[in-house]
C-alpha cells in the first residue's frame, strides 16, 4: 500500500468531525461549520505528508478528533495500567477500602442514571482513588476512567458539591475532550505515530502522560460544566453542586487558594453559569447530603 493512500485512509477511518457535538448546546461558543469534511480531511492528509506539522495548524481551527472511540477506550486503559504500575501515585484499592469504594460508585451510578450518556454502556466508567491529600483535584481519562484525589474529597464541603464535580470530569470523557484536544496539540504525524505504533510509538509517553496533566480550552470547561448541571438535572442533588467548589476557592484565602485558581480559569463566570444552567434547565432538586459526606470525610 502507498504510503500516501494509507494516510488517507487511517485519517478518514479514525477521525471523527465533532461539530455535530459542539451544535447541540445553542449557548456554547459556535465551532466552524464544514459541509466538504471529507475533502479537507484528505486534503489535508496530503499536505501533512509532504509538508508535516505546518498543516496541523488548520486542526485547531476545525473540530476534528483523529481518535475513534475505540481508541478513547485504548487509552484510558492503556493510561490506568500505567497509573498501577508507577511509583509515583499511590492508588488506594478497593479490597482495602471497600465502604469508601461503595459510597463513590453510589454517587457515579446516580450520574449515570440521570444523565443522557451516548457511551454509558461503551465507556468503562471505573472509578480509582488516588490517595494524595496535598492534590485538590479530580480528573476522567478517555474511556471513562474516573480518578479522584483524597485532596479533593477532603476539600469539599457535602455530596452535592462532590457529584457536581464528578458529573463535570465524566462529561469531558462523554464529549471526547481529551482526545479532541490532543488532536489538537499533538498534530497528525503523532497521532498516525501512535494509531500504528501503540506502546512502540515514540510518542507512547507523551500521550499516555499528556492525558493526566491535560489542560482544557475554555470551551470544553465550559461544555463539561454545562453537562454536570444537565446530567444531575433529574436527580436529588443541586444540580449546580459544582458550583459550591469554586465558591469556596474564592473565598479561601493563601498559597492552596492561589494554585486552584491559577488551574481553574474564570472561577466567577463558571458559578454565574452553574446556577444560570440549572434555572434554564428548571432542575428541582435541593439536597446537598452534607451529614452522610461529613461522615464518609472522618473515614478517609
Amino acid at each position: 500500500m502507498k504510503p500516501l493512500y494509507f494516510l488517507i485512509c487511517i485519517l478518514l477511518v479514525s477521525c471523527e468531525v465533532s461539530t455535530s457535538d459542539s451544535s447541540e448546546e445553542s449557548d456554547l461558543e459556535p465551532v466552524e461549520e464544514k459541509n466538504n469534511w471529507l475533502e479537507d480531511i484528505e486534503d489535508l492528509g496530503k499536505k501533512a505528508w509532504k509538508e508535516g506539522e505546518k498543516y496541523t495548524e488548520k486542526l485547531k481551527q476545525i473540530e476534528i478528533n483523529g481518535f475513534s472511540v475505540d481508541d478513547d477506550i485504548k487509552l484510558g486503559k492503556q493510561l490506568d495500567e500505567e497509573l498501577k504500575s508507577s511509583s509515583e501515585y499511590n492508588l488506594l484499592s478497593r479490597n482495602s477500602n471497600p465502604q469508601l469504594y461503595s459510597y463513590l460508585e453510589g454517587i457515579r451510578n446516580t450520574i449515570l442514571e440521570n444523565g443522557e450518556f451516548r457511551y454509558r454502556d461503551k465507556f468503562e466508567w471505573k472509578l480509582t482513588v488516588i490517595d494524595d491529600d496535598e492534590t485538590v483535584n479530580a480528573f476522567c481519562a478517555p474511556g471513562g476512567y474516573i480518578y479522584i484525589y483524597t485532596g479533593i474529597l477532603k476539600y469539599l464541603d457535602n455530596e452535592a458539591e462532590l457529584a457536581g464535580v464528578l458529573a463535570h470530569e465524566m462529561g469531558h470523557a462523554e464529549r471526547r475532550h481529551g482526545t479532541r484536544q490532543m488532536t489538537k496539540s499533538l498534530g497528525i504525524k503523532a497521532i498516525l505515530d501512535f494509531l500504528t505504533g501503540g506502546s512502540e510509538s515514540s510518542y507512547y509517553k507523551e500521550v499516555i502522560n499528556g492525558l493526566i496533566s491535560l489542560r482544557y480550552s475554555r470551551h470544553y470547561e465550559r461544555e463539561a460544566d454545562e453537562c454536570s448541571v444537565k446530567y444531575l438535572c433529574s436527580s436529588e442533588y443541586k444540580s449546580d453542586g459544582a458550583a459550591g467548589f469554586f465558591e469556596k476557592i474564592l473565598k479561601e484565602e493563601g498559597e492552596r487558594s492561589s494554585e486552584l485558581l491559577s488551574t481553574h480559569p474564570d472561577p466567577a463566570e463558571r458559578i454565574s453559569n452553574f446556577h444560570a444552567s440549572r434555572k434554564k434547565m428548571k432542575c428541582t432538586g435541593d439536597e446537598n447530603y452534607t451529614d452522610r459526606y461529613l461522615k464518609m470525610k472522618k473515614s478517609l
